[in-house]
């Protein structure tokens, strides 16, 4: 999350106040979600001493975490861009996608779920947006 929100703008020397913050909380929060589904694929193999979320609170506390997490970025969101922005329309519906995925994760589950699905998602993101942006052009920005 620093390295993709607050060193570029270190280094252009544009710190612009709150929205930099929410950016990156929002993105801190999003790669701590991303990280659940592969803490929750791993737990009967970690070592019981690692305190993974899932260790410590247990599986369906941690989908439940991994959900207040989801809607605090979105609600963020809202404050921060107007609802008919094609970044808010993205972000919405890819953290939707990433909600299932989160509540679909088990402890038991193919190798490719996270490996491959999960690992997908921040694609999917930039796909979601592209379609967006090249069949909705008249939403505003």
């Amino acid at each position: 999350a620093g390295s993709t929100v607050l060193l570029p703008l270190i280094d252009a020397e544009m710190f612009q106040g709150i929205d930099v913050i929410v950016d990156f909380l929002q993105r801190l929060f999003l790669v701590i979600v991303l990280t659940l589904p592969f803490e929750l694929r791993d737990l009967n193999y970690d070592a019981s001493n690692l305190g993974t979320i899932p260790q410590r609170i247990g599986v369906r506390p941690t989908k439940i975490f991994g959900t207040v997490l989801l809607m605090l970025i979105m609600f963020s969101e809202l404050f921060q861009k107007s609802f008919d922005s094609k970044e808010f329309l993205s972000l919405n519906l890819m953290l939707v996608v990433t909600g299932i995925f989160l509540w679909r994760s088990r402890t038991e589950q193919s190798k490719y779920f996270a490996s491959f699905w999960v690992e997908a998602l921040p694609i999917f993101y930039l796909g979601i947006y592209l379609l967006i942006e090249a069949f909705l052009p008249d939403i505003a920005y």
